[in-house]
C-alpha cells in the first residue's frame, strides 16, 4: 500500500519522529512550507540539497519505524505535513503505530477528517492538535481557500467522539491579532475551558506581507485567552535553544531504506535563514 509520506526525521531530545505527509487539502497564504518543504530544523545546506524520492509504501514505513526502535529507541511520532488526513492510507498508518506500541500526535488542519479516522483516535488514545487559522469565517476563507463550519464542525466532533485534542493558532499581526486569537479561546470555552489553546508565532514567508509578532503581542494574546481557558501555552515566547539533535532519516543520499545509521544534525540554529 503507497502512502503519502515522503519526508522522516528524528529528534534525540525526546525520542520523536515527525512524519511528514506531501499532499495539503488547504493553500494558506502563510505556510511555512513556501520557504522550504523539508523539516525547518534541518540545516539550511541539507534542506537546500535534498530531492522529492517516491513516497513510502506502508511495509517500507513499518521497516523504517522499527530500525528507529532497535537504533534509536523511538517512543512517539507525529503526523504532520501537509496534511495527514488527505492521505486514505492513514488508517493503516495508525493501525501499524499502534502495534508497534508508538505514541501517535496528530497534526491537522481537520477539514477533511472523517468519522473513521476520528474513531481511530479517539480508541488508541491519539492526541489530535487541530490548526484554526482564524475564528472569522471570511478570514478563514480567504487564508485558507476553504470555509471555516466544517473545521469546527469536524473538531467538536472529534471532541465528543472522546479524543484528545488541542487546538493551535498562528499569531499574524494585522491578520490575527491577540483580539481574534481571544475569539478562538472563547469558542474553545463553548466546548470545554480545559482544552489546551497553542498559539504559535507567525515566521514571514515569500509573498506575504506580514510580520513577526513581537513579545508584547504574544504576551497580550495569552492573557487574554487565559481569562477563558485553563491551559494556555504560548509556543511562540519559547526561544529554541535546540535540544538534541535531529536525525535526516528519509529520504537520505543514498536511498536507502535499510541503512542502520542517519545524518545527525545540531538544531541548535532553528529556522536558521529564515
Amino acid at each position: 500500500m503507497n502512502t503519502k509520506i515522503f519526508h522522516i526525521t528524528f529528534y534525540d531530545y525526546d525520542l520523536s519522529a515527525y512524519i511528514h505527509f506531501l499532499d495539503c487539502n488547504f493553500k494558506c497564504r502563510g505556510c511555512i512550507r513556501k520557504i522550504s518543504i523539508w523539516d525547518n530544523h534541518l540545516p539550511t545546506n541539507v534542506r537546500n540539497n535534498l530531492k522529492l524520492l517516491r513516497s513510502l509504501k506502508i511495509e517500507e514505513l513499518r521497516d523504517i519505524v522499527n530500525i528507529l526502535i532497535r537504533k534509536y529507541s523511538l517512543k512517539r511520532v507525529v503526523l504532520g505535513g501537509g496534511e495527514p488526513t488527505t492521505d486514505s492510507s492513514l488508517p493503516s498508518i495508525l493501525s501499524l503505530l499502534e502495534s508497534l506500541n508508538i505514541e501517535v500526535k496528530l497534526l491537522t488542519n481537520a477539514y477533511s477528517m472523517d468519522s473513521e479516522v476520528a474513531s481511530m483516535l479517539a480508541r488508541k488514545g491519539c492526541e489530535a492538535i487541530v490548526s484554526i487559522k482564524s475564528i472569522d469565517p471570511s478570514k478563514h476563507l480567504d487564508y485558507t481557500g476553504f470555509p471555516l463550519n466544517r473545521v469546527l464542525e469536524n473538531f467538536s466532533g472529534m471532541y465528543r467522539l472522546g479524543v484528545n485534542v488541542s487546538v493551535e493558532t498562528i499569531l499574524i499581526p494585522g491578520f490575527n491579532d491577540p483580539i481574534d486569537i481571544v475569539g478562538i479561546a472563547k469558542y474553545i470555552s463553548s466546548i470545554n475551558s480545559g482544552i489546551q489553546l497553542i498559539i504559535d508565532s507567525y515566521v514571514p514567508v515569500p509573498g506575504s506581507s506580514w510580520r513577526r509578532p513581537n513579545m508584547n503581542e504574544l504576551e497580550e494574546a495569552e492573557y487574554l485567552s487565559k481569562q477563558y481557558l485553563s491551559n494556555v501555552y504560548c509556543r511562540g515566547k519559547v526561544i529554541s535553544e535546540g535540544r538534541g539533535r535531529v536525525y535526516l532519516v528519509y529520504p537520505n543520499p543514498q536511498d536507502n531504506l535499510n541503512i542502520p545509521e542517519f545524518a545527525g544534525y545540531n538544531i541548535s540554529n532553528c529556522f536558521e535563514g529564515i
